[in-house]
């Protein structure tokens, strides 16, 4: 989701990394719905990513430094992916190897090479965990790049679920166990980290959607959308508008896209187009619903 869902790795350091600008800290390591049809664009979670794990008793080189504080400055997805692979190449016993493979899965996300951010971020799982983030990213790529037509579909996105549900259990310890900086207001942490669950909660409800599971998906998505109201993501809303489309409760979509237009504007032209689709259809049930009256 542009606007919204993805960066790379374990989580204590994201939001500081966010909020004060700071390099990264060394890591140890059916059919498609019709949403598709509409123009997406990559979506980037939008933060930097650090760690919360301990940094190792054998640092790094000092090229090695530079080298992974020269990637996690880099805000140009395919320049970040280019870096984050020469690291790997260049260093691939590095303390480091983690965030970069984590960083690449990201960039992958954000150009939409869905099997090599699977591929990246489950190889940066493997070296942490716990890393809730990187378990967003490899879910998020998981139901966007899931198929009907596909023997693996169902367990697609079985799997996606289970990173995206891990994710929200493993995101709170995390969150307290963060430390914060003085310079940063403890507003500005609270408003990062529910635009982080937020992106779980959205994932989530996607994967409900594709699972015909309406109701489980519109309250994810409803909580997606609560959790980021200064970061709102058209596509959640749209998802959302087409879990009471599926359920045939038009007046519920019409007004979910007509949120997405007030809060969005002119960004949010799948939410117009639909929100005039569904006012043709009320009026359509107006006036059947009149002449039956007669």
């Amino acid at each position: 989701m542009k606007n919204g869902i993805f960066m790379v790795t374990s989580f204590t350091l994201a939001l500081a990394l966010t909020v004060a600008g700071a390099a990264a800290q060394p890591q140890q390591e059916e059919q498609k719905p019709e949403e598709q049809q509409q123009q997406q664009e990559p979506t980037p979670f939008g933060f930097d990513l650090g760690t919360q794990e301990q940094q190792p008793p054998a640092g790094p080189t000092p090229e090695e430094q530079l080298a992974i504080e020269e990637l996690m400055r880099e805000d140009n997805a395919q320049r970040r992916l280019d870096l984050a692979l020469q690291f790997l190449e260049n260093y691939p016993e590095s303390v480091f190897r983690g965030r970069a493979y984590a960083t690449a899965a990201e960039a992958y996300r954000m150009i939409n090479d869905y099997a090599q951010a699977i591929e990246y971020g489950e190889r940066a799982l493997e070296l942490s965990p716990q890393d809730a983030v990187t378990m967003i990213i490899v879910a998020d790529s998981l139901v966007e790049s899931s198929l009907p037509t596909r023997e693996d579909y169902r367990d697609q996105l079985a799997r996606a679920q289970d990173y995206a549900a891990r994710a929200l259990e493993i995101l709170p310890e995390l969150f307290a166990g963060m430390e914060h900086r003085p310079e940063v207001p403890e507003e500005e942490y609270l408003r990062q980290q529910n635009y982080v669950e937020a992106q779980a909660h959205a994932v989530l409800g996607y994967v409900y959607f594709r699972q015909r599971a309406y109701e489980q998906a519109e309250a994810e998505l409803k909580q997606s959308i609560r959790l980021a109201p200064d970061r709102p993501n058209p596509m959640d809303f749209l998802r959302l508008g087409y879990t009471h489309v599926r359920q045939r409760e038009y007046q519920e979509a019409r007004d979910v896209f007509q949120q997405c237009v007030d809060v969005i504007g002119e960004q949010a032209r799948g939410c117009q187009q639909q929100l005039e689709r569904m006012e043709v259809i009320l009026e359509r049930q107006a006036a059947r619903s009149g002449g039956s009256q007669e």
